[in-house]
């Protein structure tokens, strides 16, 4: 597989390390439509990642998922601290607890982080990427077994990235993860939505360092 192939989400997924095939199984299957809003994108998205840490057994945070819907996950949950309808951290973690303990706050493991951006420019910043490398830093520095960034690929890079070429986006992604020289064992894992082709592309960055 070449380095700088972008994968698309209905293809079989090639990594095996754990929980990735599990996210984008649950992703291929997602609809969403052009005239969706961000939040309601967001919230789909939050939705079944909620539901898939919820059956692999993990206390998920996230919030702006409705009451309704934390609360039919809650039932399904044999744990009586577990509450989906918080946010920590990042937009969407999967985690471990201590349950020994008999409080909320004795985390084990960060099993997965995940941050969700549809916008493009930040506030006063030219970039027409700004805020997806915004939230890539933000998981950069998270100490995870897995991260993840889903975000919305820009009109012109589409056909690009359906042809699973490079584009500027994935080499700033490459270049941030290379030269961040602090968790080095970190792997984040870049699923963008191409409106055009109705479909997600995926791709994981890792530290060069850890080949090593």
């Amino acid at each position: 597989m070449s380095k700088n192939l972008w994968i698309k989400s209905s293809e079989k997924c090639p990594y095996t390390e754990k929980h990735i095939p599990v996210i984008i199984e649950a992703l291929k299957k997602l609809l969403l439509l052009k005239c969706d809003l961000k939040s309601i994108r967001t919230q789909r998205i939050k939705r079944l990642l909620a539901i898939r840490g919820n059956d692999l057994g993990y206390r998920v945070y996230a919030n702006k998922i409705g009451e309704r819907f934390a609360n039919q996950l809650k039932l399904q949950c044999s744990r009586e601290k577990y509450n989906p309808n918080k946010e920590w951290l990042l937009d969407m973690i999967w985690c471990e607890e201590d349950e020994k303990v008999e409080h909320e706050y004795q985390i084990k493991n960060l099993i997965m982080g995940m941050e969700c951006e549809w916008g493009s420019k930040r506030y006063l910043d030219d970039d027409e990427y700004g805020n997806v490398k915004y939230d890539f830093q933000k998981l950069l520095v998270t100490e995870s077994n897995l991260c993840v960034l889903i975000f919305k690929w820009r009109k012109k890079d589409e056909e690009l990235i359906a042809a699973g070429k490079e584009n500027a986006l994935s080499e700033y992604f490459q270049n941030a993860v290379n030269g961040y020289e602090g968790y080095l064992k970190n792997r984040i894992l870049c699923i963008g939505y191409c409106n055009k082709f109705e479909s997600f592309y995926f791709r994981i960055f890792k530290n060069k360092k850890c080949n090593e």
